[in-house]
């Protein structure tokens, strides 16, 4: 909960940055209300590296400092991939993925070479270290997994049961009807919003917090039929949320660049 604080306040005003917190607070312990919660033993190794990856891009001028954070991300990433191997590599790929899109400039050597070659070479340094560090550590499990004689165990599991697993524990996702109709809500939802801001700007940082009460009040009171809908569609922005994150991501991205 501290570390995603302290992640959050990269992105939100303090007070809101507690937010999250609230959100993954009412989010675990209810029956498994979302099915998936964020109880994995490697969210903290997750959070950790997350943290070290934007304090490494706003590291700038001290090229030193930023190699070893993304190093210890990288590594970080690694303790992720040991509790869980999915989300270790959705981790390590995320933390590349940032690694390269830091701006940067440097020098190769004592040669001089064109800004765009300084560039792409900057890049590669931040991206290799990152994987050194997650290869630090998944390196010395298969070391240890081959002394004991359980490497080509553990991958012949891996082939034959890996799809019994995902059929048994999957979780398909909601049909497209219930995002559709919960952005015909957020829509309005969003214009008021939009309203505050202009005309009340002092609110608007209340405001923010009605997600977070109607959240609480759907899982608190999912028996009653008017919350156990609202459940529905917020199970669903849920589901969906990722996807919507990377698109709108890659486009900030590509129109950044």
């Amino acid at each position: 909960a501290v570390l995603l604080y302290l992640v959050g306040r990269y992105y939100l005003p303090h007070r809101l940055a507690a937010l999250p917190v609230l959100m993954t607070l009412a989010w675990v312990g209810y029956t498994d209300t979302l099915v998936t919660f964020p109880t994995q033993y490697g969210a903290c190794f997750l959070l950790a590296a997350w943290l070290l990856v934007v304090k490494a891009e706003s590291a700038a001028g001290r090229p030193k400092v930023r190699l070893a954070l993304l190093a210890c991300a990288g590594f970080l990433s690694g303790l992720v991939f040991l509790f869980k191997q999915n989300v270790g590599v959705f981790t390590i790929v995320a933390a590349l993925l940032s690694a390269i899109a830091i701006p940067v400039q440097d020098r190769v050597g004592t040669r001089e070479v064109s800004s765009a070659a300084q560039s792409i070479w900057g890049r590669m340094k931040l991206g290799i270290v990152v994987v050194a560090g997650f290869a630090l550590v998944v390196g010395a499990m298969c070391a240890y997994l081959a002394w004991q004689s359980a490497l080509a165990p553990m991958f012949g599991h891996f082939l034959h049961h890996a799809v019994a697993y995902e059929e048994e524990k999957g979780i398909h996702l909601p049909g497209p009807l219930e995002p559709i109709l919960l952005l015909t809500l957020l829509i309005p939802a969003a214009g008021l919003g939009v309203h505050v801001a202009r005309t009340r700007p002092r609110w608007f940082n209340y405001y923010l917090f009605l997600p977070a009460g109607l959240l609480i009040a759907a899982v608190a009171l999912e028996q009653y039929t008017a919350f156990g809908k609202l459940q529905g569609l917020l199970k669903a922005a849920v589901y969906y949320l990722p996807v919507c994150c990377a698109v709108a991501g890659g486009l900030i991205f590509v129109r950044s660049h």
